[in-house]
């Protein structure tokens, strides 16, 4: 009997996980969303899985479409005839689609690679079903409308690997092995069968004496198949050779009649849980699944039936301000981790291979991956809106697909350390109040994520607090900031987008008093802000030279020109230097007093740079000609109409004295 993930409802406001609660690798932030439109509109997204650049999806039980993330468009689609599509499972370059027959589809194109008949052409005429599907081998029942027949089929080719259906009665339930297939036989004399996994052929038949009815259920972990027949007041459990039927062991697990019980195996233990008659928990027993040997005996506090899932025992305990998820280990009952949440009211989980699903709601909705052998936290994330609110949640590589009706979110991993490297971003480029919805999104999750707790420290700093306050007074601090994040290329697509970011950035400008000097962050976010005008600038030239936009030419000047004389005084001369002369060199640009006062004043400041080599000539170095020719090198230096010395006389001291006199006068 396979034993199901448990469902149970509790759910979470902010929350304080356990000290040892590992944090969180990743957030999950809502990426590509898809609505399915026109005649699919009906239709409901039952099943979607990612490959590369493309999410497949099942549509009802009539297609399966595969679409481009990047461009939400179909790539191709494959439909169901007589609308059957029950399951769908991608396997690397295959996808199986078990419809009115078993179809392998190529992914990149949706060929149809092999088919295996299941002439399930309606859901009363359906002549064969998938039992068992494995990454290797599925196996099929049916044949004659019954399940009195059993066929493997290779998973990879769609071969048969029996050569005939083989018949067995009423297979009611059928464990897989890599040597040995198990079958329960619902019929006269209620025998469960072994297979030879590769023959097909009856290898053995097991039924205890006095049996009037089938085996209750059936566990196999590749070396001892574990079953039981069940009473009113006990299961009688044995333990079976795969190989040869053989009996191993037998033992006795009471039983309480209409109390939610449960049995199951996994990897050399039996496990059975028993509800309390008052209810409010139970207990959990294990034996040894080869000799019958009690292992251990645990009583356990939880609101709903424990969960068996593979060599692991998951079970929940509320208390009154927190849930928290328990892993036992199945043969020794060890606690092997637990993942726990505060302020708990609704939850649902559901399993993926290797991970469980979380969700929770409330105040705030969130996902939560956790792997189940480590507990590790995988990620974690809000959930807003009612496709991820409602939606069926679907694990698939490193994306979390959510499907509710015709609509489709993918939830996208963001790396912890990528979300700290955002956040210093934006606060470096003055965006505070970006930086500020960033930690907002994150709040929910300090506790569970370490790029969360990272942030929201640095946000309850002085240093951001400090920084938020300037940006919130105006002036230089918020231009700057304004002016990176509104020319980026996005919003710059045209010359109006252009014109339009120019007027509001000189009319912000115009009635600021400008600093002497600025340094650090500030400095940094006002060469970016001034490179970024010329780079607009130098794309839309094109447009600039026609008569009517001569206003622009002014607009360019009562940007640039401020910005670069501070850039100048702050320290980056050669930068300011460079705007100006992008502009200046221009032949539609009117060359202006103030323009060129303002190239006179950059250019003293990079001289400035060059006044200990100048006195070091003028105390006789004889260095005084490649002086004079590194300051002919500097743009705008014509401006400047200093008498230069003759190459003769800068060889000497007087000549460099007379020239380093020259220039300290002009220095400010």
């Amino acid at each position: 009997m396979q034993v199901r993930a448990l469902i149970i409802t509790l759910l979470f406001i902010p929350n304080i996980n356990r000290a040892d609660t590992p944090h969180a690798a990743s957030l999950y932030q809502a990426g590509f969303t898809y609505k399915l439109t026109g005649a699919d509109s009906a239709l409901d997204i039952r099943d979607a899985a990612g490959l590369g650049s493309m999410v497949i999806m099942q549509l009802g039980a009539k297609h399966i479409s595969a679409v481009n993330v990047e461009t939400g468009l179909e790539r191709w689609r494959f439909t169901s005839k007589t609308g059957s599509i029950r399951r769908m499972d991608l396997r690397g370059a295959n996808l199986l689609v078990e419809a009115e027959q078993l179809y392998a589809l190529n992914t990149a194109t949706g060929a149809e690679q092999w088919q295996f008949p299941l002439n399930c052409f309606s859901k009363t005429s359906c002549n064969s079903r998938v039992r068992h599907w494995g990454r290797q081998v599925i196996v099929l029942s049916g044949f004659d409308g019954k399940d009195d027949k059993l066929m493997l089929v290779n998973a990879k080719t769609g071969a048969r690997l029996w050569p005939n259906w083989v018949e067995v009665p009423s297979a009611s339930e059928i464990a897989y092995t890599p040597s040995t297939i198990a079958v329960v036989t619902s019929q006269a004399p209620y025998s469960v069968v072994g297979l030879n996994r590769f023959t097909g052929r009856e290898r053995w038949r097991f039924r205890p004496e006095g049996t009037e009815s089938p085996a209750a259920g059936l566990e196999a972990d590749g070396k001892i198949l574990t079953t039981w027949w069940s009473s009113r007041s006990a299961d009688s459990v044995y333990s079976i050779g795969l190989d040869d039927g053989s009996q191993r062991g037998e033992w006795m697990v009471a039983r309480r009649p209409r109390l939610n019980e449960i049995r199951g195996g996994g990897p050399g233990f039996f496990f059975a849980y028993q509800p309390s008659v008052l209810g409010g928990g139970g207990s959990i027993r294990a034996w040894n699944n080869s000799t019958g040997e009690k292992l251990w005996r645990q009583s356990i506090r939880t609101p709903r039936t424990p969960s068996l899932l593979g060599e692991h025992i998951q079970y929940w305990t509320q208390g009154k301000r927190k849930v928290v998820l328990t892993s036992l280990h199945g043969r020794t009952g060890e606690e092997l981790w637990s993942y726990e949440r505060r302020n708990v009211q609704t939850y649902e989980a559901s399993v993926e291979p290797g991970h469980l699903v979380l969700r929770m709601a409330g105040e705030h909705v969130a996902v939560v991956v956790l792997d189940i052998s480590s507990g590790r936290v995988i990620g974690i994330g809000a959930l807003e809106g009612t496709t991820l609110t409602l939606g069926r949640l679907r694990l698939s590589g490193r994306y979390l697909f959510a499907a509710n009706g015709p609509n489709l979110v993918r939830l996208e991993p963001k790396p912890s350390l990528d979300l700290v490297a955002e956040f210093d971003q934006l606060v470096n480029t003055g965006d505070m109040k970006a930086a500020a919805r960033l930690h907002r999104r994150i709040l929910p999750f300090v506790d569970d994520l370490s790029a969360a707790a990272d942030i929201h420290r640095k946000v309850r700093s002085q240093a951001f607090r400090r920084e938020s306050a300037r940006m919130e007074r105006g002036g230089l601090p918020a231009l700057l900031p304004f002016i990176i994040t509104s020319s980026s290329d996005a919003k710059m697509l045209f010359y109006e987008d252009f014109k339009t970011f120019l007027s509001s950035v000189v009319a912000f400008l115009k009635p600021i008093q400008m600093p002497a000097k600025v340094s650090g962050t500030e400095l940094q976010r006002l060469v970016s802000a001034t490179k970024r005008i010329i780079e607009l600038v130098e794309r839309f030239e094109r447009k600039l030279n026609k008569a009517e936009d001569k206003q622009m030419y002014g607009l360019i000047r009562d940007a640039v020109v401020p910005l670069s004389v501070l850039m100048s005084r702050s320290g980056a001369s050669k930068e300011a230097s460079a705007c100006l002369q992008a502009i200046f060199q221009r032949s539609w640009m009117v060359r202006t007093s103030r323009l060129k006062a303002a190239i006179k004043t950059v250019t003293i400041e990079e001289c400035r740079r060059l006044e200990p080599e100048v006195l070091a000539a003028a105390k006789g170095n004889g260095k005084g000609p490649q002086v004079i020719e590194a300051l002919k090198q500097i743009p705008g230096f014509e401006l400047l109409e200093l008498p230069l010395p003759t190459p003769e006389k800068a060889k000497t001291r007087t000549g460099m004295a007379e020239l380093l006199r020259a220039l300290r006068e002009r220095f400010p």
